[in-house]
């Protein structure tokens, strides 16, 4: 079926013009339009996608000025064309199809036929599925009319719908080719036209002599006869490829069947043993084991050393049994008298943390806008910002131009623009200023939103899809801005120099296009409220202006005074004020627009502090707002949003196609499995075949711990992993225990590269007589040539030191996505006590749990109603966590989801880690990420990332008053906490983890890299 079905562009077998014009046109009513054509052909969503699809490579490939859609119907190619600042005209032959046509596009178009001249010449005509509803006499008129008005013709005729009750010259495509021919016109036989139908055509005017069209034919047809043999040889290769897959899928079916016979068989023995007399005596002696000694239990773990003392004479594996038996009688002594403890009711209480969510992509808004466009000169800045208005902005809005006194050649401009374009024009013969400017308009406009949009800018894709979800997100969000390249505050990357706002262009061989592509690619779309927005543009709801009122006329005041009167005012009725940050719009800044600094607003917003002292919150607000730790999150985001771009291209080009397996056995969320699965995401992101293997176990607790995981995961036992590794090309080792599971690999007729993933010198987990001390560090060198890496030089001292082999450097790294700076739950922060947290985990003696809690204690006491003490990383069932100091107020929120901690850390101002060292401080990372102040240990790997006094502080972990006078100097002194809260923001951005993905990826293949 022709998937066009353009039947309205007709002129019918008439003999006069007129007949022409009344019987032919009649036949193309509104029931043709809804069932004549295969399906309704209006003005929809598929409709709508192809022609702008046509629209975008008409402008790509050809790039004409003016061009004529010969049989336009309902106009929807004119449209596209003319949004995006195509001269875009449509001529057909039935009356209501140009009805149909969009109001601001109809005056472009008219009624009448193909084969009358046309008003003037075009540099393309495009005619879609039209001659064939002509007779043959009509449509050899249409094609000389055709070529007398344009040298280049886009041309379709289907060769093939004969059904078609209009179609009446349905023809084979040399047949058209001979008739442009006649008239000089050959097909362009370099552009491929098969984006609008597969036999779609180009034809222009030739001027060559004929042995040079010759020529070109005979250059593309050997071209096709070549790309037809190359194709029918890879055709006969994949026949053979499919040959031998065919053999080995019988061999594949042959092993099957042996493999079930040998179940078979073994099935057999089994079932014999299980009627033997062995075997029931064996399971009777298990079942009086079980009930004597349960596993795990006390009394197996004693007959276990009693057994293994005796087996290998070693008395000191007795001796451990009073250990154990006094172990275990502490733990219930401790559980007894930890549960009569909850039962009085500690002075803790239980906090529930939700964890963030992520906003669903905006969707085309279906509310009317108006886009009032204030003007005053600068022509060529107006063009350039109605050019992009009409490119990136969908319907339905309305534009309202208002020229201010602008000259004369502006102002023709914009009268000549409304006339082709429907846009309503509002003149003022002398400049008045913004204000009474824009108040005109806003007495015009009727829409449910309105935009004042500066002329200086230029705006990007979906802007006001996006503008309107913020709105749209909380009913007293009245009043929108966008981000941009020079808007005071609203500015990214950087805020602002002493004097002034930045001016930041763009990155080298960025597009503004692709820039704003970008900011909303990394966008948390966390739309922040803010006291004041800068007036380039600014969306506002019809509520609010009914309810506040439009701009006052009558005071001198500057514009940024007079916008943020109008913004304290709507804060006197609760409405607010808030950022898209996932809408970039780009300012020119010329002359011509109203302008301000930072200066100038922070100067404005004082003032209107001054008239309005109790609504606005404080003098420090003002500076306060210029560095809010949300939008220097966001600022430090778009920073490093670059290079995250260059490493996923560099990985895709280097490593896209690698199949890797990490052995990942955990069951709830930590530090290790975090950062595995974001950089394992990153490697996705670049091309790479990334699964988790986990063991079966684990499964229900995995799934809890990191639902809705975006990565493939394979349970199993480590016994599986020999027959699941034939799959990969790399399986990578993240315990010390999994490396074991890793040396059957090693011996594989085709083994795998095989990598671990130190992420802590795991033998300093344990004591050194503990078993396990020993057979962490006998990990390092278990296997020959396995691949170490790990993401901290101290780490790597620390196994060379003990192993003489160096793990490679990957580096630091973290999920900047999920971890940033948030809007507050609540918003009122500065009447809050301040919040000191830290993460508890009794299970580990290394991050020093009993420690941290003592100092949390002295916290509280000394400075009582001033701080509050929150808590995580632990349940409050848990016995050891009752062994700890815990007789003072504290908030404990338990064991947490990542997706939790992103917003426990965004409700803090304080993060202690008093650890005895870490190997990389992950937790200590997202609280500096998320804009908190944080206490780091100086032993270990967190000062990689942490540097004292500039954005955390460094401290001595094995000095108690140490680390109390670190606490008590970020309690009492406000600057210096806040300095290292938003010094951390920006350090800790650049440690994305896209870099740490490509560096495995290039430790695990280097040597194999092509």
């Amino acid at each position: 079926m022709d998937i066009l079905k353009r039947e309205t562009r007709t002129t019918q077998m008439l003999e006069t013009k007129a007949d022409s014009t009344s019987q032919s046109g009649s036949l193309y009513d509104a029931y043709y339009y809804a069932h004549g054509c295969g399906q309704d052909y209006g003005r929809t969503d598929n409709w709508l996608r192809f022609f702008r699809a046509i629209a975008d490579r008409i402008i790509s490939d050809i790039n004409p000025g003016s061009v004529l859609d010969a049989g336009c119907a309902v106009g929807l190619l004119v449209e596209s064309l003319r949004r995006r600042g195509v001269t875009a005209y449509g001529i057909d032959i039935s009356d209501y199809a140009i009805q149909q046509i969009h109001p601001e596009i109809r005056s472009y178009c008219w009624v009448g036929s193909i084969t009358e001249s046309f008003p003037q010449k075009y540099d393309l005509i495009v005619t879609i599925e039209v001659v064939e509803h002509m007779s043959r006499e009509n449509s050899e008129l249409a094609i000389a009319n055709l070529c007398q008005h344009s040298d280049d013709i886009l041309f379709s005729s289907s060769p093939m719908d004969y059904k078609e009750v209009t179609h009446f010259n349905v023809q084979p495509p040399e047949y058209w080719a001979e008739m442009f021919a006649r008239h000089g016109f050959f097909r362009d036989v370099d552009f491929d036209a098969t984006f609008i139908t597969p036999w779609a055509v180009r034809f222009r005017r030739m001027t060559e002599p004929i042995h040079r069209i010759v020529g070109g034919y005979e250059r593309r047809l050997w071209y096709l006869l070549q790309d037809n043999q190359g194709t029918r040889a890879i055709n006969l290769e994949q026949r053979h490829v499919l040959v031998e897959k065919d053999r080995e899928l019988h061999e594949k079916d042959r092993e099957i069947g042996e493999l079930l016979a040998h179940v078979a068989q073994v099935e057999k023995r089994w079932e014999h043993w299980e009627s033997s007399a062995s075997w029931k005596v064996m399971l009777f002696l298990q079942r009086i084991r079980a009930a004597v000694a349960p596993p795990d239990g006390l009394r197996d773990k004693v007959l276990q050393n009693l057994w293994l003392g005796i087996r290998s004479r070693n008395h000191r594996v007795i001796k451990q049994i009073s250990t154990l038996v006094s172990t275990d009688f502490q733990y219930r002594l401790q559980r007894f008298r930890w549960k009569r403890a909850l039962r009085r009711r500690p002075q803790g209480n239980i906090l529930h943390i939700p964890a963030v969510q992520t906003r669903p992509p905006a969707r085309p808004h279906p509310v009317n806008v108006d886009i009032i466009l204030y003007v005053h000169n600068a022509l060529d800045d107006v063009q350039s910002c109605l050019q992009s208005v009409f490119k990136h902005t969908a319907q339905p809005y309305t534009l309202i131009l208002v020229d201010d006194g602008s000259d004369a050649e502006t102002h023709a401009y914009l009268t000549d623009f409304v006339q082709h374009y429907g846009a309503i024009l509002l003149s003022l013969e002398r400049f008045q200023g913004y204000h009474q400017a824009v108040n005109q308009a806003l007495r015009t406009s009727m829409a449910d939103y309105v935009v004042l949009l500066n002329s200086d800018t230029i705006v990007t894709e979906a802007w006001l899809d996006r503008m309107v979800a913020c709105a749209e997100s909380d009913p007293r969000i009245g009043i929108v801005g966008p981000l941009s390249n020079a808007a005071s505050w609203q500015s990214i990357p950087e805020v602002g120099v002493e004097n002034g706002s930045a001016f930041n262009y763009l990155p080298q061989m960025m597009t503004i296009d692709e820039m704003g592509t970008l900011v909303k690619l990394y966008s948390g779309h966390l739309y922040p409220r803010v006291p004041s927005l800068n007036g380039f543009c600014r969306l506002l709801k019809r509520a609010l202006l009914e309810e506040v009122g439009f701009f006052a006329e009558n005071k001198p005041d500057s514009l940024c005074i007079m916008l943020d009167d109008c913004l304290l005012h709507a804060k006197e009725s609760g409405w607010y004020a808030a950022i898209a940050d996932d809408v970039y719009l780009y300012r020119v800044l010329t002359s011509h627009h109203p302008n301000e600094s930072d200066q100038q607003l922070a100067s404005c917003t004082a003032i209107v502090a001054n008239k309005h002292r109790d609504d606005f919150s404080s003098s420090d607000a003002v500076d306060d707002y210029r560095y809010d730790r949300v939008l220097e999150g966001i600022r430090a985001r778009v920073r490093a949003s670059l290079d995250r771009q260059e490493f996923l291209r560099k990985g895709r080009v280097c490593f896209a196609g690698r199949k890797i397996l990490f052995v990942l056995p955990v069951t709830e969320p930590g530090g290790g499995g975090n950062v595995i699965i974001d950089e394992a995401l990153a490697m996705r992101k670049m091309g790479v075949d990334v699964s988790i293997f986990n063991r079966m176990e684990f499964r229900q607790r995995f799934e809890k711990a990191y639902p809705e995981l975006q990565l493939p995961v394979i349970y199993g036992a480590a016994e599986d992993l020999v027959s699941i590794a034939d799959s990969y090309e790399a399986v990578v080792a993240s315990v010390y225990f999994t490396v074991e599971w890793l040396k059957p690999l090693a011996n594989l007729r085709s083994a795998p590269i095989l990598g671990y993933y130190v992420q802590g010198f795991e033998p300093y987990i344990y004591e050194s007589d503990d078993p396990r001390y020993q057979q962490a560090l006998d990990s390092y060198t278990l296997i020959p040539n396995l691949k170490l890496f790990s993401k901290t030089t101290w780490t790597c001292d620390e196994v060379y030191k003990y192993t003489n082999i160096r793990p490679l450097l990957i580096g630091v790294s973290q999920n900047i996505d999920l971890f940033r700076p948030r809007p507050p739950q609540n918003d009122l922060i500065s009447e809050r006590p301040l919040r000191i947290a830290a993460m508890i985990r009794p299970s580990t003696p290394y991050r020093s749990p009993k420690l941290t809690m003592d100092i949390l204690r002295q916290a509280s006491r000394h400075y009582q109603q001033r701080v509050e003490i929150w808590l995580f990383g632990v349940e409050l069932e848990d016995v050891a966590f009752g062994a700890l100091p815990h007789d003072f107020p504290w908030s404990l929120a338990g064991i947490l989801t990542q997706k939790q901690v992103a917003r426990f850390f965004n409700e803090i101002d304080v993060f202690v880690d008093f650890s005895s060292h870490q190997a990389m401080g992950l937790t200590a990372l997202e609280a500096m990420a998320s804009g908190v102040a944080v206490i780091v240990p100086k032993c270990g790997g967190a000062t990689e990332f942490a540097l004292h006094e500039k954005n955390s502080l460094v401290v001595d972990t094995s000095s108690r008053d140490v680390c109390w006078q670190s606490l008590q100097r970020l309690v009492e002194d406000h600057q210096l906490r806040i300095s290292l809260q938003r010094a951390a923001i920006h350090d800790v951005a650049v440690l994305f983890p896209e870099r740490a993905a490509f560096n495995i990826l290039h430790t695990l293949f280097a040597s194999t890299e092509s």
